[in-house]
């Protein structure tokens, strides 16, 4: 068995996320949310989920101005179905993101 960095990655599965060939489209850089959940439907799937999640990193990467977009679409992620049953890792640390932050959602 072969020894290196490769060996002590954990192992890849298979997840719904947004297709590398179409967040390419997103390079060099989106300039709003909606280049990015353009390329997906809003079903509450997995593509609808890390779309909305990497927009809330999209706008939390801009500073303090774009918190609270960052807050909305984390929180809106988190609520996906896709979230609350996918049992996928992401979607585990998009809640911790919300917690740690401080942005649980009002009652």
């Amino acid at each position: 068995m072969q020894k290196g960095p490769s060996s002590q990655c954990l192992p890849v599965r298979a997840v719904a996320a947004v297709r590398v060939s179409r967040t390419r489209l997103l390079r060099p850089r989106p300039s709003t949310h909606s280049q990015i959940l353009g390329v997906v439907e809003r079903d509450g799937s997995g593509p609808d989920f890390y779309a909305q999640l990497y927009t809330a990193l999209f706008y939390e990467a801009h500073g303090t101005l774009d918190e609270p977009r960052a807050r909305e679409w984390m929180v809106s992620a988190t609520n996906t179905p896709y979230a609350k049953l996918a049992g996928d890792y992401m979607a585990d640390l998009a809640r911790v993101h919300v917690q740690r932050r401080g942005w649980a959602p009002s009652a």
